[in-house]
């Protein structure tokens, strides 16, 4: 048995050693898991993640579950992702990317850059994004502080309920494709987050 790692992070539970598979999208767990999203955006979303966790500096993004109703299981994906990856994944309600959203300060950079995927709960993207921000967490520049050093290379999931830009045609260029917006519109009022010892390392 090895510990698979992503480093600075070592996951909390071991893994065989790695081996190449066909991912079964008809798999029960993963299923329930990708529910929320529609077929098209299963495959686009698995392999963002997959990027996020064994070469993040390559494809950062910024991925935007959007859904107007309230009811179509974005938090319960995001909670269900958290506990597949572990100590992988870090919650903050600050606004990281919304229009209005500061630059953290130095401590909390260096607590979420120690992660591979950041979930901002709370993101104020109802009247538009933060481009600068986006551009910072996406960047894979150094950051410093305290004598610890780490990479901006995270990826960031963002949920909303409300999107200011939504009936525009394009948004800032400057940002190139590092934003992908998945709209979600499946009404899934009864659908709940697994239990937490429901994942395991199978």
């Amino acid at each position: 048995m090895y510990m698979f790692v992503t480093s600075p992070i070592v996951m909390p539970f071991p893994f065989p050693c790695p081996v190449k598979t066909v991912v079964d999208l008809e798999g029960e767990m993963l299923n329930q898991i990708l529910l929320p999203l529609r077929d098209d955006q299963k495959l686009d979303f698995m392999w963002r993640i997959g990027n996020a966790l064994t070469d993040p500096v390559r494809n950062p993004c910024v991925i935007i579950f959007y859904g107007a109703g309230g009811e179509e299981g974005k938090s319960v994906l995001a909670t269900n992702i958290s506990r597949v990856l572990g100590k992988g994944v870090e919650w903050t309600v600050t606004d990281l990317i919304g229009k209005d959203s500061k630059w953290p300060d130095a401590r909390l950079v260096m607590k979420l850059a120690e992660k591979r995927l950041i979930v901002c709960d709370e993101c104020g993207i109802d009247q538009d994004m933060n481009y600068n921000n986006i551009k910072r967490w996406t960047s894979n520049a150094p950051v410093q502080s305290d004598g610890m050093s780490a990479y901006l290379s995270q990826t960031i999931i963002g949920i909303s309920n409300k999107m200011g830009f939504a009936a525009k045609a394009a948004i800032n260029n400057s940002i190139g494709r590092r934003v992908v917006i998945y709209k979600m519109d499946k009404e899934l009022g009864k659908l709940r987050s697994f239990p937490a010892g429901a994942v395991n390392s199978y």
